[in-house]
């Protein structure tokens, strides 16, 4: 526990400089006892970063099987009943291929977020704890861009469902049988 106050801390002191892109930047900024604080926590820190990288592993294969069935299965198949049976479904292909964009860009963005996390995991903090937190800044951002990723998709299902309500209340009137 008081190690990982220590690191909470240190990472803390060290993000209100802001991120840097080099390692040799961060140690100008790092001070000698920051240092010696993550290397104090370097076990702690490995083990932390190893439990981070499962459970995303596992909440990325979840979220892109259901994004992959939504897009196939739910996404695909209505427009194109919409199109087959001559029916204006412009929006809502419009959304799909959107959909289908953003879901790549997801997969993408997640695997450098992946590398990047394993490069994190590869560095010795205790030999090298400037190239740790550097390592572990970049996977940081990587990681919200897979969130924010992840928000955009989570939108585009939103505008998908809107649209297909519309639809729905447009392109679909029933007439009273006479």
């Amino acid at each position: 526990m008081r190690y990982q106050r220590i690191l909470i801390a240190v990472l803390a002191g060290v993000m209100l400089f802001g991120a840097f892109s080099s390692a040799h930047a961060i140690g100008d900024v790092l001070s000698q006892s920051q240092i010696d604080a993550v290397q104090t926590s370097c076990q702690s820190i490995h083990s932390n970063l190893q439990r981070l990288q499962q459970s995303d592993r596992l909440l990325r294969g979840n979220l892109g099987q259901n994004y992959d069935a939504i897009a196939q299965h739910l996404m695909a198949p209505l427009n194109s009943r919409i199109a087959l049976n001559g029916l204006n479904g412009v929006d809502l292909t419009q959304t799909t291929v959107d959909f289908n964009t953003a879901f790549t860009t997801f997969r993408n963005d997640y695997m450098t977020y992946d590398d990047d996390l394993q490069a994190a995991l590869a560095v010795d903090c205790n030999k090298s704890p400037v190239e740790q937190y550097s390592a572990i800044q970049t996977a940081k951002q990587s990681r919200k861009t897979v969130a924010d990723d992840a928000t955009k998709l989570n939108n585009l299902l939103t505008s998908y469902q809107s649209e297909v309500k519309t639809f729905a209340s447009t392109q679909l009137k029933t007439t009273e049988p006479q």
